[in-house]
């Protein structure tokens, strides 16, 4: 849990497609904080949220972090509040001051939870006064106890139950612990299940991480779904990701490909597909996406346009108009 190559990804901010901390606000809160335990990536999902960012917690936790700021603990609290430095954060720690500072047991602590929670407060004002007076018999001065009270009362807008914060802290830590242990595994996936306009921000980070290789669909490499190939660090694009190639018509391309070897060109697959099943739109998107870079030694992009022009001289299907092709070109 305390994987200083793991903690790194977050100072970095590499969080794409990691749970809660894959948000940009998160991201950029992680290069802030700079984590270097989980502890802290526990206080992080509890800080950055709508009520404590209203109050500056989080920010008051980066300067603290940073050494620009010293904590500061009330009376009797550093013990409870040392892992935030001395920021009320978390509900179980109002819990724990209510038992260890004024005496209440642990059930009379959580009813203080809940009416600090659902600001109940009628019931919070005759808390109060057993509360100060409980600190007082411990030693605490009346001032002291009413503005941990007054705190607690504050705190009750943005309270966080660090139980909950610590399920999120660490599934959100498992994402990135697998994706700097088994990347090609982690991002193989993660690009299958992202939806399209999150997929260039993952690319982006995969190509920070050394030795993984993206390359465009290949007819006779890669899958209905993205496909990872250990011996060389390679992910290939996913044949069922590119528009217009539904799953009839790749199930069809796959089928012939596993049954009767792989294509040789262009012209060989268009005899071999099943027609009724693979139009000529879906042949005219694998061209274009990459699919025969391979076969017809495509070393730039502007290549592929050649092929296709060699492919609707051949009147593969002609109930496909090629006026519809015009846009590609412009």
């Amino acid at each position: 849990y305390n994987d200083k190559k793991v903690l790194e990804l977050f100072r970095r901010g590499w969080n794409q497609d990691l749970f809660h901390f894959g948000s940009v606000g998160l991201t950029s809160y992680s290069q802030d904080v700079q984590p270097d335990s989980f502890e802290e990536l526990i206080a992080m999902i509890a800080l950055y949220r709508p009520g404590a960012m209203e109050f500056g917690a989080h920010e008051s936790y980066v300067k603290i972090k940073q050494k620009k700021k010293e904590p500061e603990y009330d009376w009797g609290t550093e013990e409870i509040t040392k892992s935030t430095f001395g920021l009320y954060t978390y509900q179980e720690q109002v819990m724990k001051m209510c038992e260890v500072l004024a005496g209440f047991s642990l059930t009379e602590a959580d009813d203080v939870r809940k009416y600090v929670g659902k600001k109940q407060m009628d019931k919070l004002i005759k808390v109060k006064d057993r509360f100060v007076k409980g600190c007082m018999e411990r030693g605490c001065p009346e001032y002291e106890a009413v503005k941990i009270w007054s705190k607690i009362e504050a705190f009750g807008s943005y309270a966080f139950n660090r139980s909950h914060s610590c399920s999120y802290a660490m599934t959100g830590y498992f994402c990135q612990y697998l994706k700097y242990y088994f990347p090609m595994e982690f991002w193989t996936v993660s690009l299958q299940y992202a939806e399209e306009d999150e997929i260039p921000q993952r690319i982006s980070e995969i190509r920070k991480f050394k030795g993984i290789t993206i390359l465009p669909p290949d007819i006779n490499h890669s899958q209905r779904t993205f496909t990872s190939d250990f011996k060389t660090d390679t992910i290939y694009w996913s044949l069922g990701k590119i528009k217009f190639a539904g799953d009839i018509a790749v199930d069809a391309i796959i089928e012939e490909r596993e049954k009767n070897g792989q294509f040789f060109d262009i012209k060989e697959f268009a005899l071999r597909v099943n027609k009724t099943k693979v139009n000529k739109r879906v042949v005219t998107n694998l061209i274009l996406s990459g699919c025969f870079d391979q076969l017809h030694k495509v070393e730039v992009p502007y290549q592929r346009r050649e092929i296709l022009k060699e492919f609707l001289k051949e009147d593969f299907l002609p109930e496909y108009e090629t006026r519809d092709l015009f846009f590609w070109f412009v």
